[in-house]
């Protein structure tokens, strides 16, 4: 891993003011192995991008929806995770946060909507989203 790869550590009290979560449920995600941490000179330390998706899961969670992995989404939906990859790199999916292993969340709303309009549109071989059109019109038209 070069040193550009390598995960910030900030102290906890500050990751819970930066990012406006629960100290306490900080703590918990490191107790429970959701996330880095490392000691100090006795203050523990988080990985700066983990309590970044750790945020992003509650205020998804907050809104009615939920964060995974591009593959979790995948076996969610009964997909194959290639074609939920695909939707992504085609930018059809928003990446909502990276995981300090480099493992990509999106939004399952969004990954269940691409799912639905799949189905609606059928056969393979065909392009899901026409070019110049967002997922929102897509859903619209094909609805």
């Amino acid at each position: 891993m070069s040193p550009d790869n390598l995960p910030t550590y900030i102290p906890l009290n500050q990751a819970a003011t930066r990012y406006g979560v629960n100290v306490a449920m900080l703590r918990r995600a490191v107790e429970s192995g959701i996330m880095q941490a490392v000691k100090v000179n006795k203050e523990v330390m988080v990985a700066d991008e983990d309590v970044a998706v750790v945020a992003a899961q509650v205020e998804a969670k907050d809104k009615g929806d939920e964060l995974v992995s591009i593959s979790e989404a995948a076996r969610k939906l009964e997909l194959n995770p290639g074609t939920v990859y695909l939707w992504y790199q085609n930018g059809w999916l928003e990446q909502r946060g990276r995981g300090s292993n480099r493992i990509i969340f999106i939004s399952l709303q969004q990954a269940k909507s691409l799912a639905d309009l799949k189905k609606r549109r059928g056969r393979q071989g065909r392009r899901l989203i026409p070019k110049g059109m967002d997922l929102q019109g897509a859903v619209e038209i094909f609805t």
